[in-house]
This record gives C-alpha cells, structure tokens and sequence, in this order.
C-alpha cells in the first residue's frame, strides 16, 4: 500500500488517499466504507479533475493504529512513523 500520504499543516497532521483513477462514485464508495466500518468521517478532495480521500487530523491516530501493521517498514514515514505501533 502506497498510494498515499501524510500531510502535515503546522500542528495537524491529516491522511491523503490517492484515488485519482477511480471513478467519483467509487471513491464515494470507499469513502462510506471507512465510515461503516471503522467510524473515521472522511471528506474529499478535487485534484486536477480527481477526487482523493482526505482523513482528518481529528482521525490520525485512529487510522495509522488500523493501517500500521499492513504496511511494510520502507513506507511507514509516509504515515509519520519510523517503526510500528
């Protein structure tokens, strides 16, 4: 898994899904699914014509303790870690 980022804004740290090659429906889809599932709102960014999944810093901790442990070691910066939870 890497198609993602964190983004960090002065002292918030939030979660950017890169979903630019799905469709506006699916990336609603998956959107809704996170919620049901794991009860982080989401909300939604347009990036050049694309829409990606935005994680609020309300939700960081929460979403890197459920993603964590399926991410190989190389790319746990990218959730603002250097080692696991």
């Amino acid at each position: 898994m890497d198609d993602g980022s964190l983004k960090k804004y002065k002292t918030t740290q939030a979660f950017i899904l890169c979903t630019d090659s799905f469709s506006k429906e699916q990336v609603l889809f998956l959107g809704d699914l996170i919620y049901t599932k794991f009860k982080i709102h989401v909300s939604y960014h347009k990036q050049q014509g694309n829409y990606r999944i935005y994680i609020p810093s309300k939700h960081y901790y929460q979403f890197r303790e459920i993603i964590v442990p399926h991410k190989h070691n190389n790319f746990l910066y990218k959730l603002g870690t250097l080692a696991g939870p």
